[in-house]
């Protein structure tokens, strides 16, 4: 969640790179696919082999856009829940312009997994359609909150 003055202007989700061999295209082949930003990540030898049909492959364990992951939109039921999990952040601490990471584990729900004071937006710009259009609003919104208000 991206957030300024305790209220949430953007929510997406991340999506770990992860591709499923299809026993014709190339690690690099499809990792490209998955995500276009990824080209010039990939001139190990050991992406050229062709992944087996069915078989499953990480790029990284990391949800970072930065690493490879790509945005997606949050289910609504999911939104909810953050929002309610942000009501709480906010009665315990003042957020100014920062970003609020959020894991969901399978037994035990909702938990902040760190508070960033950056807001990196530019894989987001270029991975999300009007992505650019989306952080530029953003960042015009925090910079009139900063200076006119």
């Amino acid at each position: 969640m991206i957030i300024l003055q305790n209220k949430c202007l953007l929510m997406y989700g991340k999506k770990r790179p992860q591709v499923v061999g299809d026993g014709k295209k190339t690690l690099r082949e499809l990792l490209i696919d998955f995500n276009p930003l990824l080209k010039d990540k990939f001139e190990e030898e050991k992406y050229s082999q062709i992944l087996e049909k069915g078989k499953l492959y990480t790029y990284s364990w990391k949800n970072n856009l930065s690493e490879g992951s790509i945005p997606t939109e949050v289910p609504e039921a999911i939104q909810t829940k953050l929002k309610n999990l942000l009501n709480q952040i906010t009665k315990e601490i003042s957020l100014g312009f920062c970003s609020v990471d959020v894991i969901e584990t399978e037994d035990q729900g909702l938990h902040i997994l760190e508070l960033n004071s950056g807001i990196m937006m530019n894989h987001y710009m270029k991975l999300m359609e009007n992505g650019e259009k989306i952080a530029k609003e953003i960042y015009r919104t925090a910079i009139n909150e900063m200076f006119l208000n």
